[in-house]
């Protein structure tokens, strides 16, 4: 079926095929990248981000349920105050064994304390998957740096400790490259110039082959691909139309596609440049995600807040077991021992540790 669409559109007008992860699609695709070698097969990022999520939550004890825990933190001030009021203290629930034990939960510090632990594994990883999730704007160019992005934020959220960051990152890194990742996503970040020219941009050894392989895939001609190395060239310096005045302006003002279609590609025939096209297509300015001038991704507070409680009242999980919760403490041999000394020397502590205050960029 695929491969009839395919041939009904043309091989040439297609770039990539993107399906989710079930076994089926994973067979379907396999079997047509044998006869449609140029194209790519990619899985949905969503889906991807969703599963690196539940593998979070099923292998590390302290990160089960953590959609509930965000909408619980969030109200931990009006908690407390409940539970120490006289109102509490007067009505009949407070005399009931249940609403003893809840009420042992939420006035327990280190209940509190494996909420933040939580989210500071999670929150990363949820700010990718609402970025991607958006059916506003491709974000294929910014996929590979953003969830590079997410690994170092866990990795600071932990301050450094292996024991604490490395679990989340083997199961990020499971999920990437088995799933997700492709030399396409490579490709577009590093043609992407806004990234490109950012200080902190990083052309490795993986972005290097990643973009030749993307090349060779894309334009078997070796001559098309001689002209079109030599324009990467002058991107990558800035030479020639890509350093104009009027290239960094109409890169503010158009969407990437349409402006590597003015500025550049001189030589690039009509496959190579449609190549760069699925790449950027409509990837511009967003009103739901915004870079600040360090070019990290900026999501404020509120609407992180706001994402989070929509997805609890859809799933029906805003009231869940606190009994429970309070059963699952901390694993010990999870976490670093000195983990808690550390966030001390680093000016944090239970009351004024508020991990959402701490992701205003990935």
């Amino acid at each position: 079926m695929i491969d009839v669409v395919v041939e009904e559109i043309e091989e040439d007008n297609v770039i990539q095929i993107v399906t989710d992860n079930a076994a089926n699609y994973k067979v379907a695709g396999e079997m047509l990248m044998q006869t449609r070698n140029k194209l790519y097969l990619t899985h949905c990022a969503a889906h991807c981000l969703d599963l690196m999520l539940e593998d979070l939550e099923k292998k590390v004890s302290v990160h089960e349920e953590t959609i509930p825990k965000v909408c619980l933190y969030e109200n931990k001030e009006a908690l407390i105050r409940m539970f120490t009021s006289k109102e509490w203290k007067w009505s009949r629930c407070a005399k009931l064994r249940d609403g003893k034990a809840i009420e042992d939960v939420v006035l327990d510090k280190f209940f509190w304390k494996n909420i933040v632990i939580s989210l500071r594994g999670a929150i990363p990883l949820i700010e990718v998957l609402r970025l991607v999730d958006s059916d506003q704007k491709p974000v294929i160019g910014l996929i590979y740096e953003v969830v590079d992005q997410a690994k170092e934020e866990i990795q600071k959220n932990f301050n450094g400790v292996n024991k604490s960051y490395k679990p989340i990152w083997n199961m990020i890194g499971d999920r990437w490259d088995k799933m997700l990742h492709r030399s396409l996503h490579v490709a577009a970040y590093y043609l992407n110039p806004q990234m490109h020219h950012d200080p902190r941009f990083k052309a490795d050894i993986e972005v290097k082959k990643g973009l030749m392989n993307c090349l060779t895939k894309m334009v078997g001609d070796p001559e098309e691909q001689a002209k079109i190395e030599v324009q990467m060239h002058d991107f990558k310096k800035q030479l020639e139309y890509f350093g104009t005045k009027f290239a960094k302006q109409t890169l503010e003002k158009s969407t990437l596609t349409d402006w590597w279609d003015s500025v550049g590609f001189e030589y690039c025939p009509k496959k190579g440049r449609r190549t760069f096209e699925v790449e950027f297509d409509d990837l511009g300015s967003d009103d739901d995600w915004l870079m600040d001038e360090d070019g990290d991704i900026e999501i404020s507070d509120e609407d992180f807040i706001q994402m989070n409680q929509k997805q609890i009242q859809e799933d029906n999980i805003f009231v869940h077991d606190l009994e429970d919760e309070h059963d699952g403490r901390i694993d010990e041999n999870e976490f670093d021992d000195n983990f808690e000394d550390e966030n001390k020397d680093g000016g944090d502590n239970e009351d004024n540790d508020d991990p959402l205050s701490d992701y205003d960029q990935l």
